[in-house]
């Protein structure tokens, strides 16, 4: 049911994203929205707010360091992080499709590292660590990237099976 789907924020966020912007535009409209989910924080950490979490105009490592008083009593083998990303398609304010992927399990560490500038502009980069490549997410190979469940990989399949579908009808 549609209220079923408006459960999972993030997809209820692409969702409405999508949908208003397709009003305005005579293509399909593609939208996202996603965050870092942080189990162990429960209540203290909201994915909807990865980016705000810390207050607006706020910089990249203020964030971080705020993220890490938040995590400073939590041993640093048990602070896993994935990353929950939705994305939804819309046409003339309908809905055509929209999913919902989690992957990129990792940890936070307690060090921030400013990433290469092709990675800023998305702060949790820089604490968030694969152990078992001994690697931050910029560092990650292609197929480590597939390994750990890279979102975008599979939303990137979606995407183009729906787009092929799309244009033989």
């Amino acid at each position: 049911a549609a209220s079923d789907v408006y459960k999972r924020q993030h997809l209820g966020t692409a969702i409405t994203k999508a949908v208003n912007w397709s009003r305005s535009v005579e293509s399909l409209t593609v939208a996202s929205d996603g965050g870092v989910q942080i189990p162990v924080l429960g209540d203290r950490w909201k994915s909807l707010f990865t980016h705000r979490a810390t207050g607006f105009n706020v910089t990249d490592e203020e964030r971080a360091a705020a993220l890490m008083k938040l995590l400073e009593t939590v041993p640093e083998s048990d602070r896993n992080a994935q990353w929950v990303e939705s994305i939804a398609v819309a046409q003339m304010g309908q809905l055509i499709s929209a999913w919902e992927v989690t992957g990129l399990k990792g940890l936070l560490i307690d060090q921030y590292h400013l990433a290469p500038s092709p990675f800023r502009g998305f702060w949790v980069y820089g604490m968030w660590f694969f152990p078992q490549y001994g690697k931050h997410y910029w560092e990650l190979e292609e197929e480590e990237l597939q390994a750990v469940g890279e979102p975008w990989f599979k939303i990137q399949k979606f995407l183009i099976d729906l787009l092929q579908i799309t244009a033989r009808s």
